[in-house]
This record gives C-alpha cells, sequence and structure tokens, in this order.
C-alpha cells in the first residue's frame, strides 16, 4: 500500500499509469494483489528496492521506490511488463497519455484531449475542475500537485481559449 511510504524522502521515484476505463472491484482487487506482491519482490542488480504500489481510484496504477533505492532500466522495465499483462488481462490501456481524468461534479470522468473544448463548453469541465496529472515524477510532486485546476495542468493548452 501507499500508505507505509511516509518514511519515503521526498525525491523518491513515482510512476503512474492510468487505465482508459475504471477497474471493477474485482478487476481492482486483483490488480491490486498482484502489484503489492510485484512490489515486495522488486529488486535492480540483485539488491531489493524498497518500494510500493497500489490501485487507486480503481483507475490508477501508481508505483514508488524510495530514493535511497536505485531502480534500474532493467527494474523499470520490469514494472512495465506487469502493466502490460495487467493490461492484457483485463483488457485495458494503461498507455494511453491523451485522456484526462477529472474530479467532475457527477464524479470521476475520463476526456479525451479531442474532446476538452467540448467538454468545457458542456460544462462537465471547468478552469477549477481538478484533474489528474500523471506526469509527476516525484513523491514530493505527487503529494502537492497530482491534483490540480484543469487551467494549470498540460491539457489546458488543448482546450484553446474557454480557459483562460
Amino acid at each position: 500500500m501507499l500508505s507505509d511510504m511516509e518514511h519515503f524522502s521526498p525525491h523518491s521515484r513515482v510512476w503512474i499509469y492510468q487505465a482508459d476505463r475504471l477497474l471493477s472491484e474485482d478487476e481492482s482487487l486483483s490488480c491490486e494483489e498482484q502489484l503489492v506482491a510485484f512490489a515486495r519482490q522488486w529488486s535492480s542488480h540483485g539488491q531489493a528496492l524498497e518500494a510500493r504500489a497500489a490501485v487507486l481510484h480503481r483507475l490508477f496504477l501508481v508505483f514508488s521506490v524510495n530514493a535511497n533505492s536505485a531502480a534500474s532500466g532493467c527494474s523499470i522495465d520490469s514494472s512495465v511488463a506487469l502493466v502490460r499483462h495487467l493490461g492484457e488481462q483485463f483488457k485495458l490501456d494503461f498507455f494511453n497519455r491523451l485522456t484526462l481524468a477529472c474530479e467532475c461534479e457527477s464524479g470521476l470522468e475520463l476526456i479525451h484531449r479531442n474532446d476538452l473544448e467540448s467538454a468545457l463548453e458542456r460544462g462537465i469541465l471547468h478552469a477549477q475542475t481538478l484533474v489528474f496529472d500523471n506526469t509527476v515524477q516525484s513523491l514530493e510532486e505527487w503529494k502537492k500537485s497530482w491534483k490540480r485546476p484543469f487551467s494549470e495542468s498540460w491539457a489546458a493548452q488543448f482546450a484553446g481559449t474557454a480557459t483562460r
């Protein structure tokens, strides 16, 4: 679980993968079990990594490695392989970066980049709607700015003048 990362350095590395749809409760539990098992045995060049992984909001796979551990390219590749496996297992795409997850009035919404302007015009999305920024890379960034107003997100540039 990510809750036991309190002792991790703020500079600890974080990776976030967003599904292309919400996972069912059963899918979420199965993914969580596989992520936790993976994090417990995750290693880099034979050295165990102090790592955690979890499913959040039935939408995100989140991995973190404490800054006192050094994840290598091969160890990162192994986490990507797990994400690919989970995608195949549950018929999900965790690698489509063109969909924005938003905390809208109706709940968690997924909005494709091409539909942002329309979502703003229809009032589904507003400049202050909280969105998830999956480009954060450190634990500190994740805690401070994983959720941010749409107008401050990477996606706002694709919505024209409606966010200004």
